[in-house]
């Protein structure tokens, strides 16, 4: 009984052994320095008690103290950089906006010719010359930012009940009558019109009010603008080059949930994953490349028509 109990314990010792060898690097390359430093502690508590356990008694004295002595000085430098990592100031030369403490999750959309405008608290606010934000007013309930043509942004109410546009001095408001429950999800805008993917189409809603489905009976996960260009991906990918009244069908995109974002004349089809994640390029024959990645967790991130005129036309946020 005792050597099948001491074979237990050298199994769960080697198994403890290589998942803190292999993991704590991992999440360090991925970002995660909390969880490094937990792992790195666990680590070298491992290395200084039961790691020596699994050499064979005839390892030399001098070999074990060298094998444990590297693992903890492997433990030691993940633990050390993850800590510098964690309370090293990431902000640089960027200022906190007085008033904004209390915002949970705030979006941020700007169209090409309008103010930069935040969503942040359950209101929209709009960012002054003096560097505040400033309340818009004749909006009292919870908005999504759908997105921004290039004088007016749109949002939607939590509800879908009303849809805003916002051009920096007027406000106007749209009736959409979908219900409370109706899950308003993510979308894209022109000037004139609204598209949101609804479940299996793409629904067109027009500054009159009038709503129409310009993809139907597709499933579509994501929908962005470049100009007068609207791109719509799901089950297969849809281009529209006169402002989303007749879209092309340019194939199957055999992708999980993807998302797209379109900008300086292309657009990027993007499926992100905690671990990888693939990057698709419009081609000027509309086919898409595949390109590497520059980070393994990527997913798309529009920041409509970003200030200045050597600003980038695409961004993604992840995980390096």
């Amino acid at each position: 009984m005792a050597s099948v109990a001491r074979f237990v314990t050298l199994v769960k010792v080697a198994a403890w052994s290589v998942f803190l060898l292999v993991f704590p690097p991992i999440a360090f390359a991925n970002g995660m320095y909390a969880a490094t430093v937990l792992l790195s502690v666990l680590g070298l508590l491992l290395d200084l008690t039961a790691f020596e356990s699994l050499l064979p008694e005839s390892t030399p004295l001098k070999v074990r103290r060298g094998v444990v002595v590297s693992l903890a000085l492997l433990h030691v430098s993940l633990l050390a950089l993850s800590v510098v990592r964690l309370v090293s100031p990431r902000y640089g030369a960027w200022q906190r906006i007085a008033g904004t403490e209390d915002w949970n999750n705030p979006a941020l959309v700007r169209a090409e010719h309008g103010p930069l405008l935040a969503v942040g608290g359950g209101d929209i606010f709009s960012l002054g010359k003096d560097g505040a934000f400033v309340p818009v007013p004749g909006i009292d309930i919870p908005v999504h930012v759908l997105g921004a043509g290039a004088h007016r942004a749109w949002f939607v109410d939590v509800e879908g009940q009303f849809a805003w546009g916002y051009d920096g001095a007027s406000l106007e408001k749209i009736p959409l009558g979908w219900g409370a429950e109706t899950r308003v999800p993510d979308g894209a805008a022109l000037d004139d019109a609204l598209f949101v993917a609804h479940p299996r189409a793409l629904v067109r809603v027009e500054r009159s009010g009038h709503q129409s489905k310009v993809i139907d009976d597709v499933s579509i996960t994501g929908v962005a603008t470049d100009g007068d260009r609207v791109v719509a991906v799901g089950e297969r990918v849809f281009v529209s080059e006169d402002g989303g009244t007749r879209f092309q069908d340019r194939g199957p995109l055999e992708l999980p949930a993807p998302s797209v974002f379109a900008g300086g004349g292309s657009y990027y089809v993007v499926q992100g994953g905690f671990m990888s994640s693939r990057l698709f390029v419009s081609e000027a024959d509309g086919r898409l490349e595949e390109r590497e990645v520059p980070m393994r967790d990527i997913r798309s991130h529009p920041i409509n028509h970003p200030v200045g005129p050597s600003a980038p036309t695409s961004h993604f946020v992840g995980s390096i």
